[in-house]
């Protein structure tokens, strides 16, 4: 369903960064030209358990494992969890489906048929048509699988299918013919799947996170495969064998930076990213490398959302990017799932003030700011100066229906108004009011995240926030508002 470089500079937001930090300065040092900003949130966050939930499908993982599992997962400030389990296994992926929905927590989807890779001993080549109609009864055969708020995604990577080798040969992907088959194989899928799950009355599905490696995405990923999806997705792992924190975080924002060029205003997700996938490292190595990847990652404002690949793992499962091991038969943490679950909790449905659009205004003047102590580097003011005064913003997108915690970053000083903020799905639409009146005055700068509360939304989609001038404080000498962002907390 679809839902819908830097310059050198003093001045952070310059920099494609959030604020001065670690990953801001090493990113001016190594002059790498960060993707530009826009309105983009991180839309979800995820932890992938490929390594038990799809490599352990023919065995006998209790419940009680992969209810541990998924506790782990689930405490790390995630959205979903994503669940790998092969079509032909349907009662092994619903105990995980279980966990993840008594968690709390939505399913991300990454799951395909054996045949297309001939995993498990399953042989020959499975056309696209076929993989469709496989798609189509798997999904009408799981109704109770799915729910609004999940993302699918029918074939991660699938350029790894047989088909396109065998078809069109090794050099395919410089094939115009083969191209557009893959282009709309992409497109056919999650299309199937749109339809299933519209004949099954399930909505809210999103079916546009399509993950591919980098190089596709950059080189044969066509406009309206794009267009269909509203966002490109990534599988991400530049570092080779280095175990530098600042090679290994050139390489990310460098990768990044490869797609945000081919496709300028995009966002960009990371259908899987981890570290290290080359070498086995020690739990220091691992936790200082995604410390300063995630930090340079903060910076920026393209990316839409992110899978970490993966949590549980071992290192003679494939890849040494586990952040859980297992010891004595009992799950735990390493070092860097706590690193990551910061991460989460920093970016998870944040959007900048200066990112937002302006829809309407009362007339008077609505500005960006410069402010080296808010978050990017500065925000968006409305030099209001009387009861009335208001200001509209849209470019904040709700990813699914459901209850958020709202909260908004502001500047107080001694000429700010008091506000009341009210919501409405259409810029001429009914506007809501939510939360308490809020008052920025203060007799010295400060700066403040306020919390709004819960709001509730009955659709996704792109929302028009307005925050109206109700009155002043006795001590203030002015009405203005100043924020610094917006950040949507799925509960």
């Amino acid at each position: 369903m679809n839902i819908p470089l830097f310059q050198y500079s003093l001045a952070p937001q310059a920099l494609g960064c959030s604020r001065w930090s670690f990953g801001c300065l090493f990113a001016a040092l190594l002059a790498i030209s960060a993707p530009a900003r826009g309105a983009v949130a991180v839309a979800y966050t995820s932890i992938d358990t490929m390594k038990e939930s799809r490599d352990q499908e023919t065995s006998s993982m209790s419940q009680t494992e992969i209810d541990q599992i998924v506790a782990l997962c689930a405490a790390l400030n995630v959205t979903h969890i994503t669940v790998d389990t092969h079509w032909e296994y349907p009662s092994f992926m619903q105990k995980w489906i279980n966990s993840v929905r008594a968690h709390g927590k939505k399913v991300y989807f990454q799951t395909h048929p054996n045949q297309w890779g001939d995993s498990n001993g399953t042989t020959g080549i499975m056309t696209p048509p076929a993989h469709n109609t496989a798609l189509n009864s798997f999904i009408l055969a799981n109704p109770t699988f799915f729910q609004s708020g999940d993302i699918f995604d029918p074939c991660p990577e699938p350029e790894n299918g047989l088909y396109w080798k065998s078809t069109y040969g090794s050099g395919w992907s410089g094939n115009s013919t083969a191209v557009a088959e893959w282009n709309a194989f992409i497109r056919s899928s999650s299309d199937t799947a749109d339809a299933a799950f519209a004949q099954l009355g399930i909505t809210g599905v999103d079916t546009t996170v399509r993950s591919t490696s980098p190089w596709p995405a950059a080189n044969i990923l066509e406009q309206a495969t794009v267009n269909r999806n509203h966002r490109v997705t990534i599988d991400t792992y530049p570092e080779g064998t280095s175990t530098d924190p600042t090679t290994c975080a050139n390489a990310r924002l460098a990768e990044i930076q490869t797609v945000t060029n081919k496709w300028p205003g995009i966002p960009v997700c990371i259908g899987e990213m981890g570290y290290s996938n080359g070498v086995a490292v020690s739990d220091s190595v691992q936790n200082s490398v995604l410390q300063a990847e995630l930090t340079a990652m903060e910076g920026l404002d393209c990316i839409g959302g992110v899978n970490y690949w993966v949590g549980p793992g071992s290192d003679t499962a494939g890849g040494h990017t586990f952040i859980m091991k297992k010891t004595n038969g009992v799950w735990s943490d390493r070092p860097a799932a706590a690193t990551l679950s910061s991460y989460y909790a920093d970016v998870l449905g944040l959007m900048e003030a200066e990112s937002l659009t302006v829809a309407a205004s009362s007339g008077d003047t609505v500005r960006v700011m410069t402010d080296s102590n808010m978050r990017g580097g500065g925000g968006s003011i409305i030099d209001a100066d009387a009861v009335n005064d208001y200001v509209t913003y849209t470019g904040i997108n709700v990813p699914w229906a459901g209850t958020y915690d709202l909260r908004v970053a502001v500047k107080k000083l001694n000429t700010r108004g008091i506000f009341q903020l009210a919501i409405a799905p259409s810029l001429t639409g009914t506007y809501n009011n939510h939360g308490a009146t809020q008052d920025l005055y203060s007799s010295t700068t400060s700066y403040t995240e306020i919390d709004i509360g819960n709001v509730s939304f009955s659709s996704p989609g792109i929302k028009y926030f307005r925050f109206t001038v109700v009155g002043k404080n006795a001590s203030s000498s002015g009405y203005s508002l100043a924020f610094d962002y917006v950040q949507l907390l799925p509960n």
